[in-house]
């Protein structure tokens, strides 16, 4: 690629490369680059200190971290509740109901599309559906070493979903969402939190215990 001279804009320098960027607007920060757009990817160029900041990667990266982390949240969850609070129907949702629930949609919205999306081996017709779905089914709970063994399925498929994911698109992939594949992305991790934080309040109301926060992929935060 032909090599272009950097422009000076105020106290930046702007490059403007035509055959690899498509510029709608060029934001410019004083001292410190330019945001760079084209389509969804943005690369922003500090040209202090020489360094490239890559959003791409860098958005991809933050998702893999934060859904691992999420996951493992889960996992101490499944861990923590006791026999008893795992089939107890004093609540509308069973224990096990809410962490099948949970990643049966976290493993579906890692797929591109609705139609890429095939069920576990162990899946059960209805039982991702919460009790007042018309659709869930009365079906023998999983046990908690399935729900262990469908959770390091489900970790096991984060950074090659993320990172293959075409992130420009404009629909999600599941007609059920009218939201771009990004945002849907954060609505996945916000379904995922949720039900982390119904399960983690229903441990401590009914057993009295907690799980830490883990802030990020593999950094553990105040219990």
């Amino acid at each position: 690629m032909q090599s272009v001279e950097p422009q000076e804009v105020g106290d930046t320098k702007l490059i403007r490369d035509s055959s690899k960027y498509s510029f709608a607007q060029n934001l410019v920060y004083p001292k410190r680059g330019v945001i760079c757009m084209e389509k969804a990817r943005i690369k922003i160029i500090f040209y202090q200190n020489s360094l490239m900041f890559d959003y791409d990667q860098e958005i991809r990266k933050a998702f893999k971290s934060q859904y691992h982390a999420a996951l493992e949240m889960m996992r101490r969850c499944i861990d923590q509740g006791s026999d008893e609070l795992w089939t107890s129907d004093e609540m509308v949702n069973p224990y096990w109901r809410i962490v099948y629930h949970t990643l049966f949609f976290f493993r579906l919205y890692l797929h591109q599309h609705l139609d890429d999306h095939k069920h576990w081996e162990k899946h059960k017709a209805g039982a991702h559906n919460l009790s007042l779905d018309p659709d869930s089914t009365d079906v023998l709970p999983y046990t908690k070493a399935e729900m262990l063994e469908f959770l390091e399925q489900c970790k096991s498929m984060i950074d090659d979903s993320v990172q293959n994911m075409d992130l420009t698109r404009t629909d999600c992939g599941f007609h059920w969402y009218k939201v771009s594949k990004l945002e849907h992305m954060i609505v996945n991790l916000r379904h995922l939190q949720h039900h982390v934080a119904q399960l983690q309040d229903r441990l401590r109301n009914v057993e009295n215990k907690g799980i830490n926060w883990v802030r990020a992929l593999d950094q553990e935060g105040p219990s």
